[in-house]
């Protein structure tokens, strides 16, 4: 719906509570859209309303790759048109032309595409990026890293452990997950250590070298294990986590966020056989109060999620 001020009016459908524009506008005339202020969305998957008696289903999943548009990158989605003969679809976003990779001729209008606004799309690893296995299940979800901020104050970590562990028992029990903290220094939690909190430990001072992440490529170290099997293990080493004691202000202090990315996305080092320390496929997830922000790979933030 166009308004006066040359925007357009978003109209919501149904309550989504994990779903949160960053403003209720979108800008509909080239002046306005290239204004400084960002237009966003705020995602919370494990908030399902309930605490504000507005419960919805959790967003629908698919798993397999998403289609994206072939020019710009975009997602298909239900306000995309559809040619019903072949399937190729025009992007809403660039209206450039795509094909559909799971088209299906006469019932493509009931796919979860074209009727969620919602979508979790969960990628399947292929065979070689799997660095674990999980018995009983034959498809493993996408792994999950933890990057944790270990300056917080006594008010911020408290709740950061209730919604770290609600975040692990929310997910499937075969999702293989990973613990990295960092503030001065990144610290890659071994989940094989039960009833203990070990660690390897890289410098946050500058960019790690290759000595550097050495021992945490060719180590013996388990950095990822199903939710069914560590989750002992990460609540102790959640546990372990103390309040910053300094006297810097929260947002003052050190974090060496940049250099626990490169430890994530470390290239194998010295033989091209041995694995990354993290499955190239994963989703990063990084609290740092106030927010929970996610990255997928090694892309910059594209995702923020209240820490309740």
């Amino acid at each position: 719906m166009e308004t006066s001020n040359g925007s357009a009016q978003v109209e919501i459908e149904r309550y989504v509570p994990y779903v949160n524009f960053t403003a209720s506008l979108v800008p509909s005339v080239v002046e306005i859209a290239n204004g400084p202020v960002p237009f966003g969305a705020i995602f919370s998957p494990l908030d399902t309303g309930i605490e504000y008696d507005n419960a919805a289903n959790p967003p629908a999943v698919l798993r397999r790759d998403p289609t994206r548009c072939s020019k710009c990158g975009a997602y298909i989605n239900r306000f995309c048109a559809v040619d019903p003969n072949d399937g190729k679809w025009t992007c809403v976003f660039c209206g450039s032309s795509s094909a559909w990779s799971y088209f299906s001729p006469g019932d493509f209008k009931s796919s979860l595409e074209m009727r969620e606004g919602v979508i979790e799309w969960q990628q399947q690893l292929l065979p070689k990026e799997r660095s674990f296995s999980s018995l009983g299940s034959s498809e493993v979800p996408t792994p999950i890293l933890y990057a944790i901020d270990e300056t917080l104050d006594e008010e911020d970590l408290a709740p950061l452990r209730t919604a770290l562990i609600a975040a692990l028992q929310a997910l499937p029990s075969t999702t293989p997950v990973g613990i990295l903290t960092y503030g001065r220094s990144v610290a890659a939690y071994d989940l094989s250590h039960s009833g203990v909190a070990a660690a390897d430990v890289v410098s946050g001072a500058r960019p790690p070298s290759t000595a550097a992440l050495a021992p945490l490529l060719y180590g013996a170290g388990a950095y990822f294990a199903p939710v069914h099997v560590c989750l002992p293990i990460v609540q102790a080493i959640v546990g372990s986590f103390r309040p910053d004691g300094g006297n810097i202000a929260a947002a003052e202090r050190a974090r060496c966020l940049g250099a626990a990315l490169e430890v994530r996305s470390c290239p194998p080092l010295l033989d091209p056989a041995v694995e990354t320390l993290l499955p190239s496929s994963c989703l990063l997830a990084c609290f740092q109060a106030p927010y929970l922000s996610c990255l997928r790979g090694t892309a910059l933030p594209t995702k923020l999620a209240p820490l309740h």
